[in-house]
């Protein structure tokens, strides 16, 4: 190659070069920004407000969830809670009826045991009154008995049937009078017994009163020996064995 030539090649990539930079810093540096066409500020509010209303309604509906989430639960809630009330109260229902039934079986068995309790208690009453009427009643017949029997001894006596009246003594009397010291003291009040009146039951006050010894006692205003006078009887009867028996007996003269 001739040396011009090679001369004018070494300056074509000289050029070549430089060019090379020129264009690898137009494409390094960074390019202008387009300028702003028409309407273009109107398109960036329209985003803008687009963006602000999409996040309100998300927003929007976010809170409405949560609120209805926090309705529901709160209304699940107050449901379940008002289960739980009335099933403590329908419990505690079936338990006051469940007690109540209890105490009105209690109080029912209680009232019939009084009542079997009052009428036993009415029977026994009915019963031992029935009892005391009875035995009053016998310890009555009784003591007519033992009053029929001192009258008896009296009538013996007064009309002379001195062996009769002393077999009417008990063995006691017996022991302490003798069958001649009774028949002489007959024969001397003979008067006074005639003169007497007949003993009666007396007034029976206490149960006492039907209970033997039964004392005898009968007093007549008469003329004795000296004058007017009162002739006076006295006469005990107790029960000896099965039948009565004369243990004291009076007949005289009192002034």
């Amino acid at each position: 190659m001739s040396k011009g030539r090679s001369e004018d090649y070494r300056r074509g990539d000289g050029r070549r070069d430089r060019y090379r930079d020129e264009r690898d810093d137009r494409y390094d540096r960074p390019r202008p920004a387009p300028p702003p066409s028409e309407g273009s500020g109107g398109n960036t509010a329209v985003m803008i407000v687009g963006i602000v209303g999409g996040v309100l309604v998300v927003f929007a509906l976010v809170c409405g969830g949560l609120g209805y989430y926090v309705f529901y639960s709160a209304k699940q809630g107050a449901a379940r809670a008002e289960e739980k009330v009335v099933n403590v109260v329908e419990k505690q229902q079936d338990q006051f009826d469940r007690n109540q039934e209890q105490m009105r079986k209690w109080m029912d068995e209680e009232r019939k045991k009084m009542d079997e309790q009052i009428a036993q208690e009415e029977k026994e009453r009915k019963e031992q009154q029935a009892k005391a009427l009875l035995e009053g009643k016998e310890k009555t017949a009784q003591k007519r008995k033992a009053t029929d029997f001192a009258n008896s001894f009296v009538t013996e006596a007064k009309s002379g049937r001195t062996d009769e009246a002393y077999a009417m003594t008990t063995a006691a009397y017996r022991k302490r009078v003798s069958k001649e010291q009774f028949t002489e003291q007959v024969r001397e009040n003979t008067k006074v017994l005639r003169a007497v009146r007949a003993f009666d039951g007396g007034v029976v006050i206490r149960d006492e009163d039907l209970e033997p010894p039964f004392n005898y006692s009968t007093i007549t205003a008469f003329r004795g020996k000296n004058g007017p006078s009162f002739a006076k009887v006295e006469v005990t009867v107790v029960k000896e064995g099965d039948g009565w028996k004369i243990d004291q007996f009076f007949a005289g003269e009192r002034e």
